[in-house]
């Protein structure tokens, strides 16, 4: 795992060959095996619902779910509850606060 500068990582999982860049910020989330992280990036908790299968679940204070090998780009913000499923790719300046992403944004 590369951490660049000033960046900081709080009550998270990260896993094998991640990538995060200077200033990056990362709380309450799990990020899967080879994910790049752009500089000044942000992944924090939030309180929100989101829909699953017509259910309401509740993700208070959770921050992104990130699966392996996904790319998030600079000044990228992730709020809390996203998740990414493998592979996804978030482009730089992106404000995300979708559920299952599976694609590129």
């Amino acid at each position: 795992m590369i951490v660049g500068p000033f960046s900081e990582i709080v009550d998270s999982v990260v896993m094998s060959n991640c990538d995060l860049g200077s200033y990056t910020s990362l709380k309450g989330s799990v990020l899967g095996s080879g994910v790049s992280f752009g500089s000044h990036s942000i992944a924090i908790p939030s309180t929100r619902n989101i829909m699953y299968f017509d259910k309401e679940f509740s993700v208070s204070d959770r921050g992104a779910m990130i699966g392996d090998d996904c790319i998030i780009g600079s000044r990228a913000t992730l709020q809390g509850g996203s998740i990414l499923l493998s592979g996804a790719t978030i482009g730089e300046g992106e404000f995300y606060n979708a559920d299952f992403q599976g694609d590129n944004i």
